[in-house]
Parts: C-alpha cells; sequence; structure tokens
C-alpha cells in the first residue's frame, strides 16, 4: 500500500532528553503509588535482561518500519515482525493527508514541573479533526496493561498537547491506545480510550502533586504491582515485609488443606504473587547481565538460543526445487483465512462488523484467577463443570446411556443411567 510520507520531524524537533528524568512517564505509575521509591532508588543502575532487551529490539523495528514510509526493516526474527506489524498498522491506520506523525518522540513537560520528560513511541494529530492520537507498543507478553486511565499515556498526550499548542495547532480529543501484540485478552491486542482536552488539565494538577511529594522528606514507600520495574526493590523495606509475611503464612510449608486458609489471608498472598515473581525475575536479569559482563555465576553458562531453520533466500529455493519437478503445492503451504480481527481492518468490513458477527466464535482456552477489577464477567459453573471437575463424565440427553455417580456433599449415593437421576434437582445442596 502506497503511504504518504510524513517527515514532521523537520518541523517539529524533539525535546531535548535531560540528563536525568526520575519522574518520568514510563515509571509513573510507580513513583504516583510509591513516592519513596524516587529516592530509594537513587545511585542504583538499571539492570538490564533478555526480555528488555528484546522488547528495545521490537521498538527499535517499531521506529525504523514508521520512519520508513511502510517498508519493514531487516530483522533475523519473523514472529517479532509480525507482532510489531499489528502495532504499526494500527498507527497507520490514523493517518490523513493532513497527519503529522510523531516516532518516538521526546516531550518536554518541565513548565509543568522541573524535569518531567517522556519518550512517546508514536503519535498522530491530525489538524482537521483536532484530533491526537497516541500510542504506546508493550511487546511483553507476561503483563497486561490497561490503557483506560492508564499514567503514562496521559503523560505522553499532555506532553504532545503543549508542543501542538505552541506551534499553533488546537486539540479536543484525545484517543490513547496500548497495543501489546502478545499479551490477548478478550480485548484483542489494541486497547484504547478517548478523553477530552481537558481531561489533560486535570492531569496536569495530578501530575504536580504526584511530583511534589516524591520531594517530600520522608516520602511513604508502598508495595505493590507497581514494584516490578523498579531499581530499589531488593532493599525496600516494604517489600521485605511481604517476604516476611509469605514466609510466615501457611503457604510456607506447603499447600494447606482446601478450606483452612481464611480469605484475608488468601488475599493478602495472592496479592503478593506479583512481587515475588518480579524478585525472582530481578535474580534472573542480574544474573543475566553478570554472565554478559564475564561474570557468570558458578554452574552456569551463556548459550545461545535454541536456533530455528530458516531459507536464505525464497526465491532461490523455489527455483531449485521446482528444478526437480516439485509443484507449488509440494513447495508452499496452503492459503489460510485471516483471523476476525485481520478481517476486521479491511476497509470494506472496517465499518460493517455485524455482518462478520453471526461467523465468528469465541472459544476460551481455560479459566485465570483475576482481581475483580478485571473487564471479564466472572465464570459461573455449570452443573457439567461440576461433575467433570469431580472426575464424573455426564452423558448427554438423547445420546446413549453412560454411567454415573450422583454425588451429595462428599458422599456417593447412587450410581445408574442419567435417566435414574431425574427427581435430584441440585444434587451439590
Amino acid at each position: 500500500t502506497e503511504l504518504v510520507v510524513i517527515d514532521p520531524l523537520t518541523t517539529i524537533p524533539s525535546a531535548p532528553r535531560p540528563e536525568h528524568s526520575p519522574i518520568g512517564a514510563s515509571s509513573m505509575h510507580r513513583w504516583a503509588e510509591c513516592p519513596g521509591s524516587i529516592k530509594l532508588s537513587e545511585g542504583i543502575p538499571s539492570i538490564t535482561s533478555p526480555y528488555a532487551e528484546e522488547g528495545t529490539k521490537a521498538h527499535d523495528v517499531a521506529a525504523q518500519w514508521l520512519r520508513g514510509n511502510g517498508k519493514a526493516p531487516e530483522c533475523d526474527d519473523d514472529e517479532m515482525v509480525e507482532h510489531v506489524k499489528v502495532y504499526v498498522d494500527h498507527v497507520y491506520s490514523h493517518l490523513t493527508a493532513d497527519a503529522i506523525l510523531f516516532v518516538e518522540h521526546g516531550f518536554d513537560l518541565s513548565e509543568i514541573y522541573p524535569g518531567a520528560y517522556g519518550t512517546n513511541d508514536a503519535a498522530v494529530y491530525v489538524p482537521s479533526q483536532k484530533l491526537l492520537y497516541v500510542d504506546d507498543l508493550k511487546y511483553g507478553a507476561g503483563k497486561y496493561v490497561k490503557a483506560h486511565n492508564n499514567p503514562q499515556l496521559k503523560y505522553y498526550a499532555l506532553g504532545a498537547m503543549l508542543e501542538l499548542q505552541k506551534h499553533g495547532h488546537a486539540i479536543d480529543t484525545i484517543v490513547m491506545s496500548i497495543v501489546q501484540p502478545r499479551c490477548l485478552t478478550s480485548e484483542g491486542a489494541i486497547r484504547s480510550h478517548s478523553i477530552d482536552a481537558m481531561d489533560l488539565l486535570e492531569f496536569a494538577g495530578d501530575l504536580v502533586v504526584y511530583a511534589r511529594r516524591t520531594e517530600e522528606k520522608d516520602a511513604p514507600l508502598k508495595a505493590g504491582d507497581h514494584c516490578q520495574f523498579c531499581p530499589a526493590m531488593h532493599i525496600c523495606p516494604e517489600i521485605h515485609k511481604v517476604k516476611q509475611m509469605v514466609a510466615k503464612s501457611e503457604f510456607a510449608e506447603g499447600v494447606p488443606a482446601e478450606g483452612t486458609v481464611s480469605q484475608d489471608t488468601l488475599v493478602q498472598a495472592l496479592q503478593a504473587v506479583p512481587l515475588l515473581k518480579a524478585l525472582i525475575e530481578r535474580i534472573d536479569a542480574y544474573a543475566y547481565a553478570e554472565a554478559r559482563a564475564g561474570r557468570a555465576p558458578a554452574g552456569y553458562k551463556l548459550v545461545e538460543k535454541r536456533p530455528t531453520r530458516k531459507w536464505r533466500n525464497d526465491e532461490t529455493v523455489a527455483l531449485e526445487l521446482g528444478k526437480l519437478g516439485l509443484t507449488s503445492d509440494d513447495l508452499f503451504e496452503p492459503r489460510k483465512l485471516k483471523s476476525p480481527a485481520q478481517m476486521e481492518k479491511i476497509p470494506t468490513l472496517k465499518n460493517n462488523k455485524e455482518l462478520l458477527e453471526p461467523m465468528i466464535v469465541k472459544e476460551s482456552s481455560g479459566l485465570v484467577l483475576v482481581p475483580n477489577e478485571d473487564k471479564r464477567q466472572a465464570w459461573k459453573a455449570e452443573a457439567k463443570d461440576e461433575f467433570k471437575m469431580l472426575g464424573v463424565d455426564l452423558a448427554i440427553p438423547g445420546s446413549d446411556s453412560t454411567m454415573v455417580m450422583a454425588v451429595v456433599g462428599d458422599k456417593i449415593i447412587s450410581s445408574g443411567t442419567l435417566d435414574e437421576m431425574i427427581g435430584i434437582v441440585d444434587p451439590f445442596s
């Protein structure tokens, strides 16, 4: 597809990055919740990890792709290219003839608060609609990131609005999106949230309040899921309290018997899980960094990841193997129907999604325990699901009779066919 060449960097230069911006956009979710983390983290270097390096590579590929006017950059990871394309296609979908595209653009918010700065993955401004799109690529697969009320996105949007206003541009509406191709939920890989420009003025006030709290002499510390990427996690006294709580809990000596752990204790333990996982990942990351620096821990070594075989040149392979009499069916995979998400991006179908709905079925791969804040509806067990959980096969009406067990409480009270169970209204009551 031919794309309009847009190079806004020649007209609106990126703001110079300050030497140190502890209250940056990417970490606001942490320091807004835990203002004391800023001082606690002073002087502690960031630790690299394979995951962080992979994310950096994906962002580099994305930036090259967007700046290359639609031409995919060279990349030795086909899977990464496929995932990044989801993000690139989303950004390009905003472009109009008068659009201004920002790629890896630094926004200076020092007029709001000294040291406030953020580098946004991509933003698109459409002057004719007074519309601003703010997009952020999250390449990680393990942690779901929401777009609704996301402080990082609002931070970027505020910076973009301030900069565009300096150049005489007005904004009415902001559409903020998280693109997370490797973390699919019922919302899909792309999650968006729209706000009015006036909402950003309220956020500017909040930003000042949160930033000031980080400079208080006894700025409070608070443990939570925002701790995952905090540099000071290993020395944080609040994290130490969490570790002590888990070490003294019923889970320290094994899996407790069903129904023996109080709700409060279980909730506290569940809330500690993300922190404990983050600590484990921190150990992995530190050990990896040490090994990369030539200081591999005793008994460990760095090795190359398992290689995947790929053709050096697809055209050469097809030509040479074709000389052996192999047909196209032998050499090429059959065409595969696009997924519903891909179909919905086709211009003809983009505004006609109701046509596709009757042909789509949603199938879950299983169950997962999440906080109540999750937008998905709580799962409710049906009778057949309860029987499966008890290891019992339930016959389907109209099929050949199958032997089943009727269960009341913890006792098996009868055995027979499904027909013989008629009259047991609720075998679990």
